[in-house]
This record gives structure tokens, sequence and C-alpha cells, in this order.
């Protein structure tokens, strides 16, 4: 079996999952805004060399290419669903 964790390299869990996986040595790749755009300024194109450009700068697209070039997605939030962001309800 084959492991490629897929992310959109937003901070918190999305990154740390990239993160995980450089270390571990597993696959990695996703797909992240239009100019690597993320809540703390831009997501490092050299680290992170393995996501590519939505054509779009907006998450949204992100967020629809990774869930559809995915097998499963995992979801991790503090609380209930009320305490989901945007992206995490959109997913």
């Amino acid at each position: 079996m084959s492991i490629k964790i897929v992310s959109g390299g937003q901070t918190g869990v999305d990154r740390s999952a990239l993160d995980v996986a450089i270390e571990l040595n597993y696959k990695y790749g996703g797909w992240c805004p239009r100019g690597r755009k993320a809540e703390d300024g831009i997501i490092d194109s050299i680290k992170y060399a393995n996501l590519e450009e939505t054509s779009s700068n907006h998450y949204p697209q992100r967020t629809e290419f990774n869930v559809r070039d995915s097998d499963g997605t995992l979801i991790i939030i503090v609380g209930n669903e009320d305490t989901m962001g945007r992206g995490s309800k959109l997913t």
C-alpha cells in the first residue's frame, strides 16, 4: 500500500501533516491557492515543493481539488461542528 498525504498547506493541521510526511519520507502533495496564499503569508515553495497552485487565489478551489484528488479526508477540530471554520465546512 502506498501512502500519500494530501494537504492545502494552510496553517495548523494542514501544514503539520505535510511536516510529518516530509519527516517520515512519505509522498505528499496537494493544491494551494495561486500565489501560495496562506493565513500566515506565503507557503514556502522550497520546503513544500510538491504543492501545486490552483488557477484561483481563493481557498474553495484548493479545497475542492484536494478532496477530489484524495481517497479520504480527515478533519480535526476542537469543539463541535459549530466551531468549524468555513474551509472545514466546505470540505
